[in-house]
């Protein structure tokens, strides 16, 4: 069966049919004229009114008129022999007498935990091991390991350290001696305790300008911790 004369019409249904002039509904077209024409002459009167009386806009006025958006520029900027490198920086915060109580601490512990595997920490491998965990921060790799692998091997990580002693160092960083803890100290940053006070006060000694800003980091928290 074709398919147009299974879902076509039926030859009846084509026929049209012929609405009389006399019907209802000639009667209904004339009453609808006549109301769109009383609505056309109404719409006609509100907009004369409108015109004559125009709306005008509600406009907020400010608490102060008077603002400047881009206050003028009132400090110094630094000289450029002002300006430090980013090692001098490091070693502003990161001096020697931090440093050698890290060394100290980190050697106590690995005698503690295997006397027969001293850790002989220096100073070179100290700042080594600082400078690659802030160089690592750059990259985004979710292994310390992939930064000596040879897939994705980082060679300002691997040509500094290799990978065994990254790890022993690890392992055995410490900043406190652990048996010297008293049963009565109750805080909660023992472990960090020296390198707190040592980088709170290198923080306080930076002079501060008359113009801050202020981050997200700096506002006060409200939360519980135990370290608040």
């Amino acid at each position: 069966m074709d398919t147009r004369t299974f879902y076509g019409r039926k030859e009846h249904d084509r026929a049209v049919r012929v609405i009389p002039s006399d019907s209802e509904d000639s009667e209904l077209e004339e009453s609808d004229s006549e109301d769109s024409e009383d609505s056309e002459t109404e719409s006609e009167d509100e907009d004369v009114a409108e015109v004559d009386v125009p709306c005008l806009p509600r406009w907020r006025t400010p608490h102060n008129a008077y603002f400047n958006a881009y206050p003028e520029w009132q400090g110094l900027l630094s000289r450029s022999d002002d300006i430090m490198s980013p090692l001098q920086y490091f070693k502003q915060f990161f001096s020697e007498d931090i440093l050698e109580v890290i060394i100290g601490q980190s050697n106590l512990y690995a005698i503690q935990c295997n006397a027969n595997k001293p850790l002989n920490l220096t100073t070179k491998e100290l700042e080594q091991f600082l400078g690659i965990v802030v160089y690592m921060s750059l990259f985004g790799l979710p292994c310390t390991h992939m930064f000596w692998n040879k897939a994705c091997r980082v060679s300002q990580v691997a040509d500094t350290i290799i990978l065994n002693r990254w790890e022993a160092i690890k392992k055995s960083l410490h900043f406190s001696n652990n048996e010297e803890r008293q049963e009565e100290n109750d805080d909660p940053l023992h472990k960090i305790r020296p390198l707190v006070t040592h980088l709170t006060s290198k923080l306080t000694s930076i002079p501060m300008g008359e113009k801050l800003a202020i981050d997200e980091q700096m506002v006060p928290f409200k939360g519980r911790n135990r370290l608040k």
